[in-house]
């Protein structure tokens, strides 16, 4: 564990994966495979959580992944085009923050909600891109990781160089409002 966005000693967790390779991932944790959180057809649910990606940015990085590799939630960050972004997927269908709004060496909160077959991604609480789910029907066989990116005979690979706070999982799509409401006043997005 380390210090989480408000400098509080044990307080988020810390994953201090290499930032040169992308399939040597020493840290990891995971969710046991649990049908609250294993969302299926038309179940709206959201995933919220802030994040610090260490600088220097040379990889990709899994934040959360439920069997993302098999129509699941998934949520990471890559260089997409030339720059960091956060991606979405679920269903096998994808979406991406737009190009330059995810910062590297700062906290950042980082909602992806599923509401009624269209995946939104929040920064900071404030809507930055949406788009139609795939059509994929999810199998939710292993147990969700956080911090890395699952496939079996691969089990762990870009994984987080970074921290995570306040992990939360929601078995319903939350408000713009709800959103809102979950941001410390003394980050001063």
């Amino acid at each position: 564990s380390t210090t989480n966005m408000a400098a509080i000693a044990n307080k988020a967790m810390l994953f201090l994966n290499p930032s040169t390779s992308s399939t040597v991932v020493n840290q990891w944790a995971t969710l046991p495979v649990n049908s609250n959180v294993s969302f299926s057809g038309a179940q709206d649910f959201t995933i919220a959580f802030y994040v610090f990606a260490n600088s220097p940015f040379v990889h990709t990085g899994g934040f959360y992944d439920n069997n993302m590799n098999y129509g699941g939630p998934g949520i990471w960050f890559w260089n997409s085009p030339g720059t960091p972004t956060v991606q979405f997927n679920y269903k096998n269908a994808s979406v991406a923050t737009l190009a330059g709004t995810f910062p590297i060496g700062q906290w950042v909160y980082v909602c992806a909600v599923r509401a009624g077959g269209i995946l939104k991604l929040y920064l900071n609480g404030v809507l930055n891109n949406s788009t139609a789910e795939g059509s994929w029907i999810p199998t939710y066989t292993y147990p969700a990781r956080v911090g890395t990116m699952f496939f079996a005979g691969y089990p762990h690979y870009n994984g987080l160089n970074g921290k995570m706070d306040e992990l939360r999982i929601y078995n319903r799509a939350l408000s713009n409002l709800e959103i809102l409401a979950i941001l410390p006043i003394k980050l001063n997005f």
